[in-house]
């Protein structure tokens, strides 16, 4: 944790010696934080998930750069840099098996399909990390019956 002296937080003048004591704190701290890559990961639903019907997916890209490559990471992963400015970091409900197709009774929607259900919380996470949508175009991915 980053602990500057309480004098330098003050909006007073500083002389020398305050920007040394600045230096000291900043230059002790661990820089890896800003300059670690998340690693990439590859699902492998279990039985239980498959039970459940939905993983999670989640996914990074280089926040200043809306050109970088999306990468899938874990969990775990994002986790850890979801916190860190230099990375944006979305999830995905993903569904993973139950009904292929909507189904509607009475004219009202009974339970989404797989594919209407990915495509459209990959819509949704695409307005925060555009390009998301081409990445994920296999709606299908994972699916079980």
């Amino acid at each position: 944790m980053l602990r500057i002296p309480t004098r330098l937080r003050s909006d007073v003048d500083m002389d020398e010696s305050d920007d040394i004591d600045v230096y000291k704190v900043l230059s002790q701290q661990n820089t890896s934080f800003y300059s670690e890559l998340p690693k990439a990961y590859f699902p492998s639903p279990d039985a239980s998930e498959y039970s459940a019907g939905y993983i999670r997916r989640f996914f990074s890209r280089k926040a200043n750069d809306k050109n970088a490559p999306i990468i899938e990471i874990s969990e775990h992963t994002a986790s850890l840099f979801v916190n860190n400015p230099f990375h944006t970091i979305v999830s995905v409900a993903w569904k993973i098996s139950g009904q292929l197709n909507t189904i509607t009774r009475a004219g009202v929607e009974y339970e989404e399909g797989v594919s209407e259900h990915n495509y459209r919380t990959s819509a949704v996470a695409n307005g925060k990390m555009p390009g998301l949508l081409g990445k994920l175009s296999n709606t299908f991915q994972f699916y079980k019956k």
